[in-house]
C-alpha cells in the first residue's frame, strides 16, 4: 500500500464519519417530527420497513442470499443490539432536548471499554479507568442530579449507548468479509420482525403527514448506517469515532431553531467533559494498537491490551 494510500484511508473514514454525525442530526429532528402522532416505538418499526424497501433493489442486484449458517448468530446479535438501541434512542429523542441526548450518547466509548474488559478479558488500567470516572462525571454535570428534575429517558440514552458499543464491535469484525452496505442490508432486515413485536403493543394508524416523517427518518437513516459502517471499514474505530462530536453542533443548531431548546452552560461543559475524556479513551487505544502492531512485528511479546508501556 502507498503512503498516499495509508494516509487518505484515516481522511475518508473522518469524512464518512461526519456524514454520518449530520444523517444522525436530521433523522432525530424526523423522528421528534413523526412522535407528534406516533408512538416512538412504531416509528422505530416502520423505519425498518422503509429501510428494507429501500435496499430490495440493491439487495436483488447484487443477489445477496441468506446469511451463512457460520454468521447467522453474529448477525442476529447484530440486529439485537441496533434494536434495543433503536427504541431507545428514539423514545428518549422524543422526550429530551436534542443535545442532552446527544451529550450523553458520547459516553459510548465508556461502555465499549467495559463491555472490553467483563466479555472479553482485556486489561484497563488507571488512566482509561479514570478516563471514564471522569467521563461519567460529565454525564452527571448534564444531568445535574439533585439540582434539575431527572428524566428517567435519561437512562433509555445509556442503555442505547451501551448497546451502540456492542454494536461497533460487531461491524468492526463483520467488516472483513462483509460490504458496508450488506451489513446494513442484513441489519434492517433482521430488525424488521424485532421492533414489529413491541410496536403491536403501541399501534395506531399513521396519517400521511406521520408516514412522511418516518420516510425520512428511514432514508435519512439508512445512509447514516451506511456512512457509519463505511467509516468503520475505512480505518480504526479510535481514529474516526472523535469526529461524530460534531453532531453536537448540528444537534444545538436543530433544536434551537425547529424546538427552542435552549442548552443551559452546565450542559456544554458536561459535554466537554465527556467528549474529552472518550477522545483521551480513543487515542490511548490507537496507541496501544499500534504499539502492538509493532511488537507483532518485531516478533516480540506483544503487552495485552490497556497495559502500560
Amino acid at each position: 500500500m502507498s503512503v498516499s494510500a495509508r494516509q487518505s484511508a484515516p481522511l475518508k473514514g473522518a469524512q464518512w464519519m461526519v456524514g454520518a454525525a449530520v444523517c444522525w442530526t436530521v433523522m432525530n429532528l424526523f423522528v421528534r417530527i413523526a412522535a407528534e402522532e406516533l408512538h416512538p416505538v412504531q416509528i422505530a418499526f416502520f423505519r425498518c420497513v422503509f429501510a428494507v424497501a429501500l435496499l430490495t433493489p440493491w439487495i436483488i442486484k447484487h443477489r445477496t442470499g441468506l446469511i451463512a449458517p457460520t454468521k447467522r448468530k453474529t448477525f442476529l446479535l447484530l440486529a439485537l443490539c441496533q434494536t434495543v438501541a433503536t427504541l431507545s434512542w428514539f423514545v428518549a429523542v422524543a422526550l429530551i432536548p436534542l443535545v442532552e441526548a446527544t451529550a450523553l450518547s458520547f459516553t459510548t466509548p465508556f461502555f465499549a471499554t467495559i463491555l472490553a474488559t467483563l466479555f472479553l478479558g482485556e486489561i484497563v488500567r488507571i488512566r482509561r479507568w479514570t478516563a471514564i470516572v471522569v467521563g461519567f462525571s460529565g454525564a452527571m454535570i448534564v444531568l445535574q442530579p439533585g439540582f434539575q428534575e431527572f428524566h428517567s429517558a435519561a437512562l433509555l440514552v445509556f442503555l442505547c449507548a451501551m448497546t451502540a458499543a456492542s454494536y461497533g464491535v460487531i461491524v468492526r469484525h463483520l467488516s472483513d468479509g462483509f460490504s458496508p452496505i450488506t451489513i446494513v442490508a442484513y441489519n434492517f432486515v433482521l430488525m424488521t420482525p424485532m421492533t414489529l413485536v413491541p410496536a403491536l403493543f403501541f399501534w395506531e394508524t399513521p396519517t400521511l403527514y406521520a408516514l412522511g416523517a418516518v420516510l425520512g427518518v428511514a432514508i435519512i437513516g439508512t445512509l447514516g448506517h451506511i456512512c457509519l459502517a463505511r467509516a468503520w471499514a475505512s480505518a480504526e474505530i479510535s481514529v474516526v469515532a472523535p469526529f461524530d462530536y460534531v453532531q453536537l453542533v448540528f444537534a444545538a443548531a436543530i433544536g434551537f431553531v425547529f424546538f427552542n431548546e435552549r442548552p443551559d452552560m452546565w450542559t456544554w461543559i458536561g459535554a466537554a467533559v465527556i467528549i474529552g475524556s472518550a477522545f483521551y479513551i480513543a487515542r490511548r487505544e490507537a496507541y496501544l494498537h499500534r504499539v502492538h502492531d509493532v511488537a507483532v512485528a518485531k516478533d516480540e511479546p506483544p503487552r495485552q491490551p490497556g497495559a502500560k508501556p
